[in-house]
């Protein structure tokens, strides 16, 4: 079983992303394909239809991290953002941070 990292069980993972965009004037088609995007940045864009429980741990980690990078924040506090995650997947997170930063949408 994954760490929960706040997912909501209940939500899809595409659904646990597009979260923070419910508080925006983005469409239903707008926030869905920003959620979509961020899960492909972290490569887990083939998991958006399952639930949080069914993902591994860096799965889970990877989510977390796309649904803090969708709404495009102007600052992004990570503590330990690759604590879960494979070397490959970590060097590919420590990669999108300054990416990140410099706005994807």
């Amino acid at each position: 079983m994954s760490p929960s990292l706040g997912l909501i069980p209940v939500l899809s993972v595409i659904q646990n992303v597009e979260l923070p965009l419910l508080l925006t004037s983005l469409s239903k088609r707008e926030r869905r394909e920003r959620a979509s995007t961020a899960l492909k940045v972290v490569g887990l864009a083939d998991r958006a239809p399952h639930r949080p429980q069914e993902l591994c741990g860096g799965q889970a980690q990877l989510a977390a991290i796309a649904r803090a990078i969708v709404a495009d924040p102007r600052l992004l506090l990570a503590d330990e953002p690759t604590g879960h995650l494979d070397a490959c997947s970590a060097a590919r997170i420590l990669a999108l941070l300054p990416e990140a930063e410099r706005r994807l949408w």
